[in-house]
């Protein structure tokens, strides 16, 4: 994708910094998202993503991501 930085690929969500685990054991955390992005004709547009003008000129749909499921051992 044109414009798009090592910085744009940082880490959306951190387990360590939305939960406190007390408790000891092992945890199974599912993770599933839903974000706004501009669309052109239905599917997402890439280039409106990465250009400010673009993005808030144009129409916003939902993207879900795929439930990515993550094992926590708390010893």
């Amino acid at each position: 994708m044109r414009g798009v930085t090592d910085q744009d690929s940082r880490p959306l969500f951190r387990a360590e910094d939305m939960f406190v685990i007390t408790n000891k054991g092992t945890y199974v955390l599912q993770v599933q998202m839903r974000i706004a992005v501009p669309m052109t004709n239905g599917i997402p547009d890439c280039e409106a993503m990465v250009d400010t003008h673009k993005f808030f000129n144009s129409n916003l749909g939902i993207v879900t991501s795929a439930p990515v499921r993550v094992q926590i051992i708390k010893e």
